[in-house]
């Protein structure tokens, strides 16, 4: 019987591995952004208002010390270049493959003052956002809600509008299946 309590806290970890972390990305006149888990939510931007303390005090302003700067070499910066570019096109690789990203709103309403110069402008909007599209869906995990994307032109309105909503999400396994391999590379071509 004194396995039990082991063996559901390993459920429980194992069962978190494996819940989707949303990040949500949505703007109409500002951007805002907010974390999921489960029903969790956290608003990133724009950062919600710090409560002050009561009775804070100010800390006394020490000065830093001078620190002798490393010398930089060609060889140095070169080498570091390069494991930091190693590490990134894997991070990227794994990246790619492991986050869905799902579309659930893009408008974009055209205007301008002049009709002519809306609708040259409308035609290479939509092109654009067409291939954005298909870039999207061909080399990443992609997914968009049916009627998600309108690309339109008002000549009654004056200035252009854009509004979308978009959700990334990555799993706990993800995220370090991603960030250890990045790490190994860095830390390997740091090494040599």
């Amino acid at each position: 019987m004194w396995w039990i309590a082991p063996a559901v806290i390993a459920a429980i970890a194992v069962i978190a591995l494996f819940l989707p972390v949303k990040l949500r990305i949505w703007a109409s006149d500002e951007i805002f952004a907010e974390w999921r888990v489960l029903f969790f939510r956290k608003m990133l931007y724009p950062a919600p208002p710090k409560k002050k303390k009561k009775g804070a005090k100010k800390k006394k302003e020490q000065p830093e010390k001078a620190k002798k700067p490393k010398e930089t070499t060609a060889e140095n910066v070169v080498s570091m270049i390069r494991s930091v570019t190693k590490a990134l096109s894997t991070l990227w690789d794994k990246l790619r493959r492991r986050v869905k990203i799902k579309l659930i709103r893009l408008t974009v309403v055209i205007a301008t003052d002049e009709a002519a110069k809306a609708a040259l402008i409308y035609g290479a909007a939509a092109n654009a956002c067409d291939a954005l599209l298909d870039a999207l869906r061909r080399y990443l995990k992609f997914t968009e809600k049916d009627g998600a994307v309108s690309v339109s032109v008002d000549f009654s309105k004056e200035k252009t509008e854009f509004d979308f909503d978009i959700e990334l999400s990555l799993s706990l396994m993800g995220m370090i299946s991603v960030l250890l391999p990045a790490l190994n590379k860095y830390l390997n071509s740091n090494k040599k």
